[in-house]
C-alpha cells in the first residue's frame, strides 16, 4: 500500500454547547484510544457538519456568536472525529496522515499522541505518524474549532470537507509532493521535459527511473540513474513531436516515477502535467503556447450550495462544465487554495487558474500569520506546481489601499518566497483600487512593482491612467463587477459599461475575472432572508441565469443570441447586482414589456406570433444588450439574429400554458457507486410544448435501487431549506436533487412528484 484513502468509518461528536461548560456532554477525553465512541454518529468522509444545521437569524441558543448573514446564518461549532484503523505491518515503515482541509483550527492525536495541528481551514497538511503508530488496531481523533464563527466574509462549512489519506511508505521513498516537473523548452518537433526528485531515505544510493507517458499510455521518453538518497534527483526527458496542453485541447502526460533499492521497488508514483509555454510579454499580453490569449475569467468560492463545502469531484465537473459552454477559460480560485482534485478537473477540462492564498493576511481571516504564513506557502506551492491549469499564484486578495507600508513589507516578502519555490509562473497580489485620487495609478503601481503583473480589483477605469505611467506593464482585472463599471469620483456611479470591454480595447489588459461565476452562501449582510451572495452568472445549483448570455455574447466564437424579459424596477442598488431578468413570457395585454436582448450578431429581428416587430442593430449597443420595448399578448416572441442577410441565431420565449408533465434530467454523467460521487437531477414542470412552468409548487423526489437522496436545492436565495430533505419547493419551475449509491446497484431511479404529476429517470451508477 502507498497511498490509501480513510474517507470511510469515521465517527463524529459535536459538542452541543460549547460555551455553557459541559452541558450537552463534551467528550472530554476524547483524544485517549480507549474513549468510549461506540454510540457516536458514523460519518463518511468528506463531511460539512454546519451545512446539516437549521438556518436561524439570530443563531442557535448556545452558538455564540451570532454571524448576521456572513456564513449564511448557520453556526459553526466544535467537533470531535475517530477513526478506528487497523495496520498489519508498521517496522521499518513509514506513515503520513494527510488531510485536503479541515475548517478549521484542527488538532490531531495518533493513539493518544499529540501528531499536529493545522490552524486554518483551507490548507492542504501532511503529518509524519510513524513514532505512534503500531501493529494492529490504531485510533486517530481529530478536534476541529470553529467557534470563532464568523471568521470569514462567506460560507466556510465546519469539520472534516476534503479527503483525507494514508501513505504508506518504504524507508526508501519518494517525498511527499516531492517531483516538481517543467517544460523550459518547447518546439513543435519536441520538448525537454525537467524533473526534480526529492529522494527520502537511509544512507546509501536508489535507483530512480522517470517514464513519460502519454494519453493512451505509450512512453515517450524516459530518464534513469543512481542518486544519493537524501538528495534532489534531476533528470531531463526529450518528448518528440509533443501535443500541448491548451485551454482547447488539455491534453495530459504521465510522468511515472519508480524508485527502487537493492533490486527491489520501494516506490512508485504517478503525476500527471502539461506541456506548454506560458508568457507574460510586457507591453504586449499573455501568450499560451505562442498564442496570444485573453483570461475569460470569473471567481469561484469552494461551497456548492446545498451541499456546503463538501463537494464531489462529479458536482464540479458540472458546474465547470456549464461555465465552459459560455465560453470561460480562467477561474480565480477566490480566496483560498482549492481541493487539489478541483485542479486536477481544471488542467483536463482546460481552464486556466489563478491560484490564490488567502483573503486577508489578519486574524480571523488567517490565524497566526506570523508564524504560519512561510509553512503554509510552501506547503501550497509544493502541491499545486504541477498542475498545468495553475498559470500564476496569488498571494492574497485586498489587504491593504495599495501604496502603504503595509504592502510594501509584505507583498516582497510573501512573492520572494513564491518565486523561490516556482519560478515558472508570475505572482499577482488581488490589490485593492484603493482610495480615488489624483495619484491611484502611481500608488498601485508602487504595491504592484512587488509583484509581476498588476492585480487590481474593481479597477478597470484606471487601466489607462495606469498603462500612461508604465506604458509596458501588464494589467489584470483580478475582481470586476459582472455589469457595471463605476467612475473614478463616486464608487458606486454603475455606469453602464461592462468591465470585458475595457479588456478589448488594450492587449496590455490580459483579461478579467468576474465576481462571480456561481452564486454563494454567506456574505449575505443582514439582508435576512437572503441567505447568500446573488451576483453569479450561475444560481446556487450551477444552473446558468439568463444573465450567463451575456458572458457567451462576450466570449463565445459561436453565433449568441439570447432574450429575457427586463424587470421594470429601478436598476439594483449595488454594484455587485445584475439588471433582474426573467426567462418567463408572461402580463398584462398591451402593458408594455421591455426585453432585453444579447447577442453577437450583427442585427435583430423581432416576431410576436409571427407578425414581425422590426429589425433593429445589436452591434453598437451598451453592453451588446438590446433594449426593445413591446406591447404584451401571449403567444411566442421569436428573436432571429443575423450577419448581414444570413439568419446565424435564434431564439424564443413562450407563454406557459397549464402544466402538463413533469420533466426530469440528469446533469451529470455516469458517477461512481463509492457513496461519494454525486448525480444531479433536474425537475422542472412544463406545459404541453415544454414551456417551463413558473411554479413555486413542492415536488417531492424518491430513489430507489440503491441510491439516496443526500439533499434538495433550488437555487432561491431566500430558501431556508432544509437542504438534507427530499422535498423542495419548485423555484421558476426548476429543483434539483443530489443522489448517491454506497454500492453498484441494478436499476437505480429516482422519481419525482408534483402539482399531481410523477415522472422517473434512471440513474448510472458504476
Amino acid at each position: 500500500m502507498a497511498r490509501a484513502c480513510l474517507d470511510q468509518g469515521w465517527r463524529l461528536r459535536a459538542v452541543a454547547r460549547p460555551f455553557e461548560g459541559n452541558i450537552g456532554g463534551a467528550p472530554q477525553g476524547a483524544d485517549i484510544p480507549e474513549y468510549p465512541d461506540a454510540d457516536w454518529r458514523v460519518v463518511d468522509l468528506p463531511h460539512d457538519h454546519a451545512i446539516e444545521a437549521t438556518l436561524e437569524q439570530n443563531g442557535p441558543a448556545g452558538s455564540g456568536n451570532p454571524n448576521a448573514g456572513q456564513n449564511a446564518w448557520l453556526p459553526g461549532g466544535l467537533l470531535w472525529y475517530r477513526r478506528h484503523l487497523t495496520l498489519d505491518r508498521t517496522e521499518g515503515r513509514v506513515f503520513l496522515l494527510e488531510f485536503g482541509a479541515c475548517y478549521r483550527g484542527t488538532e490531531v492525536w495518533v493513539n493518544g499522541h499529540y501528531a499536529g495541528a493545522e490552524a486554518n481551514g483551507y490548507f492542504s497538511f501532511t503529518l509524519d505518524i510513524t513514532p505512534w503508530v503500531q501493529p494492529g488496531e490504531n485510533v486517530i481523533a481529530v478536534r476541529a474549532d470553529n467557534l470563532d464563527t464568523p471568521n470569514c466574509r462567506w460560507y466556510t462549512g465546519t469539520g472534516l470537507y476534503r479527503h483525507v489519506w494514508l501513505w504508506d511508505l518504504d524507508q526508501t521513498h519518494l517525498a511527499h509532493h516531492g517531483i516538481a516537473i517543467t517544460t523550459p523548452e518547447v518546439t513543435s518537433d519536441h520538448a525537454v521535459v525537467w524533473v526534480s526528485t526529492e529522494i527520502k531515505g537511509p544512507g546509501g544510493r536508489a535507483h530512480l527511473v522517470s517514464r513519460v507517458a502519454d494519453g493512451a499510455g505509450h512512453v515517450v521518453g524516459e530518464a534513469a540513474g543512481l542518486f544519493e538518497c537524501g538528495s534532489t534527483a534531476v533528470q531531463q526527458i526529450r518528448v518528440q513531436d509533443p501535443r500541448l496542453w491548451s485551454v482547447d485541447s488539455p491534453v495530459l502526460y504521465s510522468l511515472r516515477s519508480q524508485l527502487s533499492r537493492d533490486g527491489q521497488v520501494t516506490d512508485e508514483r504517478a503525476t500527471a502535467f502539461g506541456i506548454r509555454t506560458l508568457e507574460f510579454r510586457r507591453g504586449e499580453g499573455f501568450f499560451l503556447n505562442g498564442e496570444p490569449l485573453k483570461f475569460k475569467g470569473l471567481c469561484l468560492h469552494h461551497e456548492a450550495g446545498p451541499l456546503g463545502a463538501a463537494v464531489p469531484e462529479t458536482v464540479w465537473a458540472y458546474r465547470l462544465g456549464e461555465l465552459k459552454k459560455v465560453g470561460c477559460n480562467a477561474i480565480r480560485t477566490s480566496h483560498n487554495p482549492p481541493a487539489e482534485e478541483f485542479l486536477d478537473l481544471c488542467d483536463a477540462l482546460g481552464f486556466l487558474v489563478m491560484d490564490e492564498l488567502c483573503d486577508k493576511w489578519e486574524p480571523p481571516h488567517y490565524r497566526d500569520f506570523e508564524r504560519r504564513w512561510r509553512p503554509d506557502i510552501t506547503a501550497w506551492v509544493r502541491r499545486d506546481r504541477n498542475h498545468p491549469s495553475v498559470v500564476m499564484w496569488s498571494v492574497g486578495n485586498e489587504n491593504d489601499a495599495p501604496g502603504t507600508l503595509y504592502l510594501d513589507r509584505r507583498l516582497p516578502q510573501l512573492c520572494g518566497l513564491v518565486r523561490a519555490l516556482d519560478p515558472t509562473r508570475p505572482v499577482i497580489a488581488a490589490l485593492e483600487r484603493g482610495p480615488d485620487g489624483e495619484d491611484r495609478a502611481a500608488q498601485v503601481l508602487k504595491s504592484a512593482a512587488h509583484t509581476d503583473l498588476v492585480g487590481l480589483n474593481y479597477g478597470e477605469q484606471w487601466y489607462a491612467d495606469l498603462l500612461r505611467h508604465d506604458p509596458d506593464e501588464l494589467i489584470l482585472g483580478t475582481e470586476n463587477y459582472t455589469y457595471y463599471t463605476s467612475l473614478p469620483e463616486q464608487r458606486e456611479a454603475m455606469v453602464e459599461k461592462n468591465a470585458w470591454l475595457y479588456v478589448l480595447e488594450d492587449p496590455r489588459v490580459m483579461g478579467l475575472f468576474y465576481w462571480t461565476g456561481i452564486d454563494y452562501l454567506g456574505e449575505a449582510g443582514r439582508a435576512w432572508p437572503r441567505i447568500g451572495s446573488t451576483s453569479g452568472f450561475c444560481d446556487l445549483t450551477g444552473h446558468p441565469k439568463p444573465r450567463a448570455a451575456l458572458l457567451a455574447s462576450f466570449w463565445s466564437a459561436q453565433p449568441v443570441l439570447a432574450m429575457a424579459v427586463a424587470a421594470s424596477t429601478p436598476r439594483p442598488s449595488s454594484m455587485w447586482s445584475f439588471p433582474a431578468l426573467d426567462p418567463c413570457w408572461t402580463g398584462v395585454d398591451g402593458e408594455i414589456v421591455t426585453l432585453a436582448i444579447y447577442g453577437n450578431c450583427e442585427t435583430v429581428e423581432l416576431t410576436l406570433n409571427g407578425r414581425s416587430l422590426g429589425q433593429r442593430d445589436l452591434t453598437g449597443q451598451v453592453n451588446r444588450m438590446l433594449s426593445w420595448d413591446v406591447p404584451y399578448a401571449p403567444g411566442t416572441l421569436v428573436a432571429t439574429g443575423r450577419n448581414g442577410q444570413a439568419e446565424v441565431a435564434r431564439c424564443a420565449l413562450r407563454t406557459p400554458q397549464d402544466p402538463a408533465s413533469l420533466r426530469l434530467r440528469v446533469l451529470t454523467g455516469e458517477v461512481a457507486a463509492n457513496g461519494w460521487d454525486t448525480a444531479l437531477v433536474e425537475a422542472q414542470l412544463v406545459d404541453a410544448q415544454g414551456t417551463v412552468c413558473p411554479s413555486t409548487d413542492p415536488v417531492e423526489f424518491a430513489a430507489a435501487g440503491g441510491a439516496q437522496v443526500v439533499c434538495v436545492g433550488n437555487g432561491d436565495m431566500a430558501w431556508h431549506g432544509p437542504f438534507r430533505a427530499q422535498t423542495v419547493p419548485l423555484c421558476r419551475g426548476r429543483a434539483v436533487a443530489y443522489l448517491r449509491a454506497a454500492a453498484s446497484p441494478d436499476q437505480a431511479s429516482v422519481t419525482a412528484h408534483c402539482a399531481g404529476l410523477t415522472a422517473t429517470v434512471a440513474l448510472h451508477f458504476r
